[in-house]
């Protein structure tokens, strides 16, 4: 996949020091290293990395993540595969995301019998809404759609 070239070219771009191997070419708007592989395939730098120590890249659903969290960092021993679950644990544990709400905007304990999900896009869920406050607003615009009052 990578030529010796390639990985020669690539390892001229990273500034190795005792802490992390920064990457020096060019960096993507979300602060990711970015960089043009075989076939003109736009890699991230850490996921280069990765690739080129281990032989492979994680499976469907897996990352590429950072235990210092530095995200121009390619040292290879600061990366690790990782699925979404720790992605996200990262993300909250270093500060970088807020926890997700326990309870909704009017006090309902989010659990997973009152929990529906806001919406999914390609099997996936994104977000989630309270299954009492769902329940009461569909009823009231049933009730004012369907009122005598309306007609």
């Amino acid at each position: 996949m990578f030529s010796e070239k390639d990985i020669a070219r690539f390892w001229t771009r990273v500034r190795q020091g005792e802490g992390c191997w920064e990457w020096q070419g060019t960096v993507h708007s979300a602060g990711y290293g970015v960089l043009r592989g075989p076939n003109g395939k736009q890699w991230k730098a850490h996921r280069a990395a990765f690739f080129l120590t281990h032989g492979t890249l994680p499976g469907p659903g897996r990352y590429v993540c950072h235990r210092c969290d530095n995200r121009l960092c390619v040292r290879p021993d600061h990366l690790y595969d990782g699925d979404a679950v720790d992605n996200n644990r990262d993300t909250v544990e270093r500060h970088r995301r807020a926890p997700a709400p326990t309870h909704c905007r009017n006090g309902h304990e989010f659990t997973p019998e009152n929990t529906l999900p806001a919406f999914k896009s390609a099997g996936v869920v994104w977000g989630r809404r309270c299954r009492v406050c769902t329940y009461r607003t569909n009823n009231a615009s049933y009730a004012r759609r369907h009122s005598t009052e309306s007609r």
